[in-house]
């Protein structure tokens, strides 16, 4: 049996450009996962210097009044950047959706009587109507407005009925809402402030991400400037019409998750690594995984070449078990299959323009997780009209799986990385 890291992946010659991607062009293979630690503690770091009071009022919030506090302060402190995110990339598009419109979507969401195809046609007709993603070329789109004292707790209530609206987006309201609830217990004025702070925030990790984190997202402005107009109207607009800030901020927040989560992760007497139906081969039409809903498929062992089998065979040698899952788009239905196995612990593996929703899923729900994502999107859903078998980084995810605190890299004097690494 081959240890981890040793199965080929998809060189970078030959192929076109990708939305991102995280394999080194030099330097060790884990060096992306290195960087985004050693960025990750800098993002913490200035939050704690710069709102520290902010996120000792909120902790007490969250466990007194929500019952749900964040598992670490770092986890806080990506919340409250998360907040500044949202109220500044979003805030003006939520402000110029009415609210009826926003009530009605989420009415005919729950169909409300109106049997399932009109309530599709009629929800589709409003949401691309009015729902649409901010091409930044609308003056108000310039920067985040300030919030306004009079009004401030109705546009947060806005802003997150609108992030329910989109659907891609939907996740965060939940981290909204939290806040939110802590900053009802303060004067409006210094809620204001607390968002202000948040918006501050947010703009020095958007020039400081792109500095650290930027040469893996380099493909993002070329899709973004080359999506045709009515692409504006596909129900994923808002999943492949995020800047590389989001994306930024997705590397971040699974880091910190995983360092937030690692020993509960450990505890777990089983493993189940949840794998994309996109990392399937060139069987990938015959392959079980596309032909079923998703629901715990296992690798047939069809193509020796595939990046399914090959992680396969590797994990399993461990102990744990892999299962395919079709799109994680949808985290409802990942939460629905997973989220009542308690005693599990789970390595989701995704793209990394879903990651930061699943994560928060899951995490809502109380599932037990590490996370991983893949190197490049290459599915025909939303990226491509020619299908690119994705891969991932095999050190990394047997650093996740084993629990080993330091990387391969970080191990030079050893000859290799063995599966046993102690915790």
């Amino acid at each position: 049996m081959s240890e981890i890291g040793d199965f080929p992946t998809v060189q970078r010659q030959g192929l076109p450009s990708l939305v991102y991607d995280l394999r080194p062009s030099e330097g060790p293979g884990d060096s992306y996962f290195i960087e985004v630690a050693r960025f990750s503690s800098e993002v913490v770091h200035q939050i704690e210097k710069h709102a520290r009071t902010i996120l000792d009022r909120y902790f007490v919030h969250a466990a007194n009044v929500l019952r749900e506090p964040p598992a670490s302060r770092g986890e806080a402190a990506i919340d409250l950047l998360t907040v500044g995110a949202v109220t500044s990339l979003h805030g003006n598009s939520a402000r110029r959706v009415p609210k009826w419109v926003l009530a009605e979507l989420q009415k005919l969401s729950w169909k409300c009587g109106r049997p399932a195809m009109t309530a599709g046609i009629l929800r589709d007709a409003l949401s691309r109507t009015f729902m649409k993603v901010d091409n930044g070329k609308r003056r108000e789109a310039e920067g985040a407005s300030r919030p306004d004292p009079d009004t401030v707790f109705d546009d947060l209530a806005h802003l997150t009925d609108w992030l329910l609206c989109t659907g891609d987006l939907a996740e965060t309201s939940r981290c909204v809402v939290n806040w939110a609830s802590a900053l009802r217990t303060l004067p409006c004025k210094e809620a204001c402030q607390w968002i202000e702070m948040a918006q501050e925030l947010f703009h020095w990790f958007e020039a400081a991400a792109d500095e650290a984190l930027g040469k893996y997202t380099t493909g993002v402005a070329g899709f973004l400037a080359n999506q045709r107009p009515r692409s504006r109207r596909r129900e994923d607009r808002f999943l492949r019409g995020k800047k590389p800030v989001a994306y930024h901020l997705a590397m971040v927040a699974v880091e910190i998750a995983n360092q937030a989560m690692r020993r509960e992760f450990a505890r777990r007497p089983r493993k189940v690594v949840l794998l994309p139906a996109c990392m399937r081969g060139a069987n990938a039409r015959a392959c079980p995984g596309g032909q079923s809903c998703g629901f715990d498929v296992r690798c047939s062992q069809c193509d020796s070449a595939c990046s399914v089998n090959r992680a396969t065979e590797v994990i399993e040698a461990v102990g744990a078990k892999i299962c395919v899952e079709n799109c994680a788009r949808n985290s409802l239905r990942l939460i629905s299959r997973w989220g009542s196995e308690r005693g599990t612990g789970f390595v989701v593996v995704a793209c990394l323009a879903n990651l930061r929703a699943i994560q928060q899923a899951s995490r809502w729900i109380g599932m037990t997780c590490q996370f991983l994502p893949l190197d490049f999107p290459g599915c025909q859903s939303h990226w491509r009209k020619a299908r690119i078998p994705t891969t991932l980084n095999a050190a990394e995810l047997g650093r996740l799986v084993t629990g080993a605190r330091t990387r391969r890299s970080e191990l030079a004097a050893r000859p290799a990385f063995a599966l046993d690494d102690p915790l």
